[in-house]
């Protein structure tokens, strides 16, 4: 064969390699050569195969496309269900169990406390069922997180059974709380999921037990230097499950009888839940059981001891703690009535200053205007939503305003719903149906409030700090050089220039009488400016009232400052007397 004959051979096959072969059975019967004439053919069929194989190739994408939009579609419409599902059911839930809370507060007689408490704990059942589908989702695609912060183990289960007693004597069951073991009083891990671990655990026992007794029961199983390794057992006297359904009680919608759905209800998600939420702490949970003889179900847990854990010790622990807000300025963005009716009965019986908005527009009206200390900020509005106010507030060149924490109040529960909150600005979120322990730590932790706790009778947790940060005693210390009688007598007459002081501001400031008000600084200001920030505080109310500020809140919030600031200072100086008296 010529080499021009193999150069056009090779030439051929590259262009059928290129996909621009122009051979035809025309130009193939033209040859004159028959060898040549075979190798074309041959070349031929070769185009026709790859030219066939590349349509399949193209129609394969095409078809792989198509498949990848649509599980794409199917996948965001199961994403978008859940969150319009999740926000439809838990914002009228956070209506029920708000108001049913805070009925339970306000002293009901005997007769209403047994319906209240029946109401609250049908919510949180519903809630419970609605979280587990939405922790399902959590866990399959991995998105699920486990917090590290300190809590008390005893005292976090202890709260569990309390919360199950109820339903323990309603079914005449008797509800067992074992300790075996002396428990370090801190602990890290993440006290919410064990708390969702035991009720689910403990909830079923109390559900599928008629008589007899459900036990929770807790040992230490492995303790080191900063780490210790529990073991709980949940045993209970109830119908138990067939040795052949123990294989399968831990898959997702599944239940041991189909009888056992109709009689005592459920979604068959729980334990499916647990055992992922158990082996994602690098945990593992078993079962034992006898069919009409009881269950047992063992688990355990890895956790941390405080002690070089590197832990912060200042995080704030997630308990039944509830801190006071005295003189915080809060902004509610809310646009349900409903919603800001509860959250104004929490935030006042926490002592915080509030304001309320009833869309995002509103809200960066009122932030450019005043001043709060925290805005909690729901998500879904009209006119305005809370993503693009956050944005717009985080953008607003007001001294402060940019650095406002703003928390996200909201009714969904989805897996991107952290990573929205923190891509616009905002600090934190708070799931609804608010809890209010979580609501009021929250709030505590991005204001950064140390001072008292509630739940401890407002009791000072370092009162020498506090009274030192409200008054150097050392200027009157020196002007009495030892002389406790003139000590004294200074300090009751430092008192009546305080009251007199706050009765003629408060009244000169209503008044909006500037001279007056200025006058009544000036005569008590060697005084005044030995008391924290008060004297900087009365700059404050002589600018609004040059400005004729008009915002009600505003004004409030600031008269409220300048009593607080007094009133500290006179319990200040009255528990001087008492030393010196002692």
């Amino acid at each position: 064969m010529k080499d021009d004959t193999v150069e056009l051979i090779l030439e051929e096959l590259e262009q059928i390699l290129e996909g621009k072969s122009k051979i035809t059975v025309e130009t193939i019967e033209k040859e004159e050569n028959e060898a040549f004439q075979q190798i074309l053919m041959a070349l031929l069929y070769l185009n026709e195969d790859l030219e066939y194989s590349n349509r399949k190739k193209e129609e394969m994408v095409i078809q792989l496309m198509d498949a990848k939009d649509k599980a794409v579609q199917a996948s965001q419409a199961k994403v978008d269900f859940l969150s319009m599902m999740s926000h439809e059911m838990r914002t009228p839930l956070n209506a029920i169990i708000g108001l049913s809370y805070i009925m339970l507060n306000e002293n009901p007689r005997p007769d209403q406390l047994e319906n209240l408490n029946t109401l609250k704990f049908a919510g949180e059942n519903l809630l419970v069922q609605i979280n587990d589908i939405l922790d399902l989702d959590k866990i399959e695609v991995g998105k699920i997180e486990f917090e590290k912060i300190r809590f008390d183990l005893i005292r976090t289960l202890e709260g569990v059974i309390k919360t199950l007693r109820p339903k323990a004597d309603e079914k005449g069951i008797k509800l067992i709380f074992k300790k075996n073991e002396s428990f370090p009083k801190t602990m890290i891990g993440d006290p919410a999921r064990l708390v969702q671990i035991i009720t689910n655990l403990v909830g079923n026992a109390l559900k599928f037990t008629d008589k007899g007794h459900v036990l929770l029961d807790v040992k230490v199983k492995n303790y080191n230097v900063n780490k210790i390794l529990v073991d709980f057992e949940i045993e209970d006297s109830g119908i138990g499950i067939s040795k052949e359904k123990q294989e399968v009680i831990f898959e997702s919608f599944v239940q041991a009888d189909s009888n056992t759905t109709r009689k005592y209800g459920g979604t068959g998600l729980g334990l499916g839940i647990t055992r992922k939420l158990v082996e994602l702490q690098d945990g593992n949970i078993a079962v034992e059981s006898k069919l009409g003889k009881g269950s047992t179900f063992r688990f355990s847990l890895p956790f941390e001891i405080l002690i070089n854990s590197g832990i912060n010790e200042n995080l704030i622990e997630y308990q039944n703690e509830l801190y006071s807000l005295d003189d915080i300025k809060i902004l509610t963005v809310e646009d349900m009535e409903v919603n800001r009716m509860i959250a104004r009965k929490f935030l006042m019986n926490w002592g915080a200053i509030t304001d309320f908005a009833e869309n995002g527009k509103i809200a960066i009206e009122k932030v450019k205007k005043n001043e709060y200390d925290l805005i909690l900020m729901d998500l879904q509005m009209p006119v305005m939503d809370g993503y693009e106010a956050t944005k717009k507030i985080k953008q607003l060149n007001k001294y402060k305003a940019n650095r406002i924490p703003i928390l996200a109040l909201t009714a969904s529960a989805m897996i991107d719903i952290k990573d929205k909150v923190t891509e616009s600005g905002m600090d934190d979120y708070i799931c609804k149906p608010i809890n209010p322990n979580e609501l009021n730590n929250k709030i505590a932790k991005h204001v950064s409030i140390k001072t008292n706790v509630l739940s401890e009778g407002v009791v000072f947790k370092n009162k020498n700090d506090m009274e030192t940060q409200i008054i150097d005693f050392k200027y009157y210390d020196d002007l009495a050089i030892g002389d406790t009688k003139f000590l004294k007598s200074l300090i009751v007459k430092t008192i009546d220039v305080l009251e007199e002081f706050k009765a003629n501001y408060s009244r000169f400031f209503v008044e909006n009488n500037f001279a007056e008000l200025e006058k009544t600084i000036h005569k008590a200001k060697s005084t005044i400016v030995k008391v924290n920030e008060l004297y900087e505080i009365t700059s404050k109310g002589k600018e609004l009232l040059l400005e004729k500020e008009k915002d009600d809140f505003n004004r409030q919030s600031h008269l409220k400052s300048i009593h607080d600031q007094v009133d500290a200072a006179i319990q200040v100086f009255n528990n001087k007397i008492v030393t010196i008296d002692n």
